[in-house]
């Protein structure tokens, strides 16, 4: 069985602008080094949780995702 692993992650900054970051599913920890405002977790091998800090409101959000092939 073969899976596509290849992601993007765009994050808007302060002044309106994106930054487009294109890496692997293997690579999401490194996230945390390329993006400041970002914060990446893996729980349990099978759940991202994502941590962003918004450059709008100031307030952190948090988005979880499943990655369970069953």
């Amino acid at each position: 069985m073969i899976f596509d692993t290849n992601i993007a992650i765009a994050l808007k900054n302060s002044n309106g602008e994106y930054k487009i970051e294109e890496l692997t599913i293997f690579q999401i920890e490194s996230m945390n080094a390329r993006f400041s405002s970002l914060n990446v977790e893996i729980y349990k091998t099978n759940e991202i949780v994502i941590k962003v800090k918004c450059p709008l409101c100031g307030e952190v959000h948090s988005y979880h995702y499943n990655i369970n092939y069953d």
